[in-house]
């Protein structure tokens, strides 16, 4: 059975509203033919891109906040993110939202606004008044 029609099977048992990625689906075939099948996928439009990665299934009328997409993605990678307000260094562009997480540097783009994950330890994680161990707050709307 081809991974294309493996992940339409996965995707048919999905609420509607189901956000889901690519780690996702890697169990169903090789990292290549995974990446075919969703580019297929989204050209014929039997699912939705949300941003690299992360997909929904069409006519949700799901509203996904930066946040949320940043605890997918962090989630999809085995991170996890500080639940408090990161203060980054002045200077920050407005485009540009960071994370306090597990794991290394990294970032995406979500419409115009950069996500990035900026690494801490797991003690800072849990201090909501240390500069590292806050993350962008629930204010931050989707663009």
């Amino acid at each position: 059975m081809s991974a294309k029609t493996i992940i339409r099977a996965f995707i048919s048992t999905l609420e509607k509203d189901t956000i889901f990625t690519t780690r996702d689906l890697l169990s169903f075939g090789t990292r290549g033919a995974v990446d075919n099948a969703v580019s297929d996928l989204v050209k014929r439009e039997e699912i939705v891109r949300i941003m690299p990665g992360v997909f929904s299934l069409p006519g949700s009328q799901r509203k996904v906040s930066l946040k949320e997409l940043a605890i997918i993605k962090a989630e999809s990678f085995g991170r996890e993110i500080s639940e408090h307000t990161f203060d980054p260094p002045s200077g920050i562009p407005d485009n540009e939202v960071w994370f306090a997480t597990t794991g290394s540097n990294s970032s995406f783009k979500f419409g115009s606004m950069t996500i990035k994950f900026k690494p801490t330890k797991r003690r800072g994680m849990t201090r909501g008044d240390s500069r590292l161990g806050k993350v962008a707050s629930d204010t931050v709307d989707s663009p």
